[in-house]
């Protein structure tokens, strides 16, 4: 009884992991036209390189030379300017992490498309813009583009092996703040945040936090 106990969780848990290891990869499906829409960039141009392959969540990999990744993210850059944003910059200083997780950062005015250029995170183009929309919570929302750069690796499409060294990725609601607000015009969100210390509001502008209730 026992062994056939065994087996059967043997049996199990091949089955478990060869769903979990399934192919996910799609050739040359860009991303949806509702999660497009939702990030306000409908007609975001996608590689003209060659083939890529979307992961069906939020990013898109595909192999390209560094030059041809630059006049990519160039072109990703000058379509966010057609927009007419808001706001559009980059990624500035880390505003807060929990052990590395649930990162905020601070949003930062640019200049030039190459103030979007880091290495400081990973080889990335970073581009961060807004409309100033403000979500149910009360929290304004940032968008997020980046276009990264890595060592050649390789994903599984349809049993082959594809080589990719570059990719894409869209992220809605980035967890971005201003570095600051002129006192006292901060824009508290509804939402109250219940810590150690007592319950507190934040703004969704600056990311301050303000107890207003003690504990």
């Amino acid at each position: 009884m026992k062994k056939y106990f065994l087996l059967l969780t043997i049996l199990i848990l091949a089955i478990f992991f060869t769903s979990c290891n399934k192919n996910t990869y799609s050739k040359n499906i860009w991303f949806s036209n509702e999660r497009l829409a939702e990030l306000e960039i409908t007609d975001l141009p996608s590689p003209t390189c060659g083939d890529y392959y979307h992961n069906g969540k939020t990013w898109v990999y595909f192999n390209t030379k560094k030059d041809e990744l630059k006049d990519y993210a160039e072109e990703v850059f000058e379509y966010l300017k057609t927009k007419n944003f808001k706001y559009l910059g980059t990624r500035g200083t880390i505003k807060s992490s929990l052990a590395g997780a649930f990162t905020s950062y601070h949003f930062k005015e640019i200049e030039t498309f190459e103030d979007c250029y880091t290495q400081t995170y990973s080889k990335d183009y970073i581009f961060v813009y807004s409309n100033g929309i403000v979500d149910e919570s009360g929290h304004m929302v940032f968008n997020e583009i980046i276009v990264a750069d890595f060592d050649k690796n390789t994903i599984k499409v349809e049993e082959s092996d594809v080589y990719y060294n570059s990719k894409i990725q869209v992220e809605y609601d980035a967890h971005y703040y201003f570095e600051s607000c002129e006192e006292p015009f901060h824009v508290w969100e509804e939402k109250t945040y219940d810590l150690a210390s007592g319950i507190y509001i934040r703004c969704s502008v600056c990311g301050k936090m303000e107890r207003i209730e003690e504990k």
